[in-house]
């Protein structure tokens, strides 16, 4: 990775150049747990994606899909980390192999299940993507960016993933869990990261099974199935959080990430026991103003018995 590269993007003349194009850019949440997701569009190296994060109690899961860039000059790279480097490195292949780095080192590979720096822990999530790995001693001058500070030197830890040059569709998925030991580590792959639904340009959408939370990220409207028994519909673009509680209560928690919406209808639909299946189609209305974009949370009963 070129950190210059890195520097000359972030100190362009025309900051106008680095403005994002789409429309679709917010939040859900109920208070407690949320998500929030964009549709990407940056003019400076024709870049696009839709590109979401789901919050769990432990840390969070990235999506990113419909990957696209037209320039033929640059890679395209998904950052998962970029920090100031604090002590080793460990490194857990899929295979159950473990390597340390102490000093600086780069790596390249498809092989790897997660790595752990400084008590945060990052989990690839698809095999086929290639994760970039590296601690080196980078240089950077900090009034390039208007902090005044001055050259200095230091060494960074650096996680990516390379998309290569003009990708056409790529995509990712990962997860960040702070505070992990590599047997914490082990225990979330095991079965505590939430299972992703969907990952594509209409939806993006992971579920956590021990707590009954899916959160989706409608880019268009789209149906999707959350489980066994429950679905949901959406008619607009919006972010959307159900949570199914005891004894068929459900959280919903819906926002309008364009902040142009005045309503929304959210269909959720629960397959019976006894076979067949009861639907509610539930009316959101959306905050205006200087409110806009907030969610609405609503509770409504529907049994699955």
């Amino acid at each position: 990775m070129n950190f210059n590269t890195l520097l000359s993007i972030a100190t362009a003349k025309d900051t106008r150049a680095n403005i994002g194009t789409g429309q679709f850019v917010g939040s859900v949440s109920n208070g407690v747990v949320g998500s929030a997701a964009m549709d990407y569009g940056r003019p400076q190296g024709n870049v696009s994606a839709k590109k979401s994060w789901f919050f769990f109690a432990e840390g969070f899961v990235a999506l990113g899909a419909d990957i696209h860039s037209s320039n033929a000059s640059n890679q395209i790279n998904t950052t998962l980390a970029q920090v100031l480097s604090d002590g080793s490195t460990l490194v857990r292949s899929s295979s159950g192999d473990e390597t340390t780095y102490s000093q600086a080192f780069s790596i390249a590979t498809s092989d790897t299940q997660w790595t752990l720096h400084d008590g945060v822990g990052y989990v690839l999530l698809e095999s086929n993507d290639t994760l970039n790995i590296e601690m080196d001693e980078r240089t950077g001058n900090w009034n390039e960016i208007g902090l005044g500070e001055g050259t200095v030197t230091d060494e960074v830890f650096t996680v990516w993933i390379d998309h290569g040059i003009q990708p056409d569709g790529a995509s990712y998925s990962y997860a960040v869990i702070p505070g992990s030991t590599p047997e914490s580590l082990d225990e979330m792959v095991a079965g505590g990261i939430p299972e992703i639904l969907s990952n594509n340009s209409s939806v993006q959408a992971v579920r956590h099974a021990g707590t009954g939370v899916s959160q989706v990220a409608f880019f268009e409207p789209a149906s999707l199935v959350l489980s066994a028994e429950t679905q949901v519909q959406s008619d607009s673009a919006v972010l959307m959080q159900l949570i199914e509680l005891p004894g068929g209560d459900i959280e919903l928690s819906v926002s309008d990430p364009t902040g142009q919406l005045a309503d929304a209808q959210i269909q959720v639909r629960r397959s019976l026991a006894t076979g067949g299946y009861k639907s509610i189609t539930l009316p959101i209305r959306f905050a205006q103003g200087i409110d806009a974009g907030k969610s609405t949370v609503i509770r409504f009963h529907l049994p699955v018995a």
